[in-house]
């Protein structure tokens, strides 16, 4: 797990530069690792910042001359250093931001995460019209179903068809019946009504008998008397 170093102030101001050291120095000493000359920063001459890590994280100490600042405030001691913080060499500066990077494992799960992350986003028109898709895919097998189904139904059709044309049948049986036996019984009807007619015909008007024939005797017989 290494640092970086961004210098903010001073002639090598913008330089970033990345340690990887469990201990390393800044100041204005030919033995630090981040060198300011004094030459070109005479602020930063007799200062050094030593940086060191351990279990519980990283700290600066105060290993040179005069007066050494952390976030505006004067290192006493061993001080705990956080990524972010600002240090600063003397009052007139020059300043750098520390900050502590992340292990290359890590780095490459969070690019991973980021790759993950920056997948374009799915395309909800697509995604409607493949739920369409599916649906309509349900409905057909559905109607694909129906076949597997239907001999149950066609079974009562059949027998409904069959029970209708029981009942045709019988009705044109009765109907054959009535046309068989109704007439005879009109036309007795009709001839005992002929038969009625012509004897109260022959009665109100008697037909004369035939030459030699004498008529019968129609007068009432009397009764004898004694």
């Amino acid at each position: 797990m290494g640092v970086e170093i961004l210098i903010l102030s001073g002639a090598r101001q913008g330089e970033q530069l990345a340690l990887d050291a469990d201990e390393f120095r800044a100041g204005g000493s030919d033995a630090c690792d981040v060198f300011f000359d004094p030459a070109d920063d005479a602020a930063a001459k007799g200062r050094i910042a030593l940086f060191r890590r351990s279990g519980e994280g990283w700290s600066i100490q105060n290993a040179g001359n005069g007066e050494l600042l952390l976030n505006q405030e004067t290192v006493s001691g061993r001080t705990r250093i956080r990524s972010g913080d600002i240090v600063r060499l003397s009052d007139h500066g020059p300043d750098f931001s520390f900050k502590i990077m992340a292990p290359r494992s890590a780095a490459r799960a969070d690019s991973a995460t980021e790759k993950t992350t920056l997948r374009p986003p799915r395309d909800e028109t697509t995604t409607a019209m493949q739920a369409d898709d599916v649906l309509q895919s349900g409905v057909t097998a559905e109607s694909n179903l129906a076949p597997i189904v239907s001999p149950g139904r066609s079974r009562r059709r059949i027998v409904t068809i069959a029970a209708m044309v029981g009942l045709g049948a019988l009705a044109l049986l009765i109907i054959l019946a009535v046309g068989i036996f109704g007439p005879a019984d009109d036309g007795g009807t009709v001839a005992d009504a002929n038969n009625t007619t012509i004897k109260h015909n022959q009665e109100s008007h008697p037909q004369p008998p035939p030459p030699g024939v004498e008529p019968p005797n129609t007068s009432p017989v009397l009764p004898r008397t004694a």
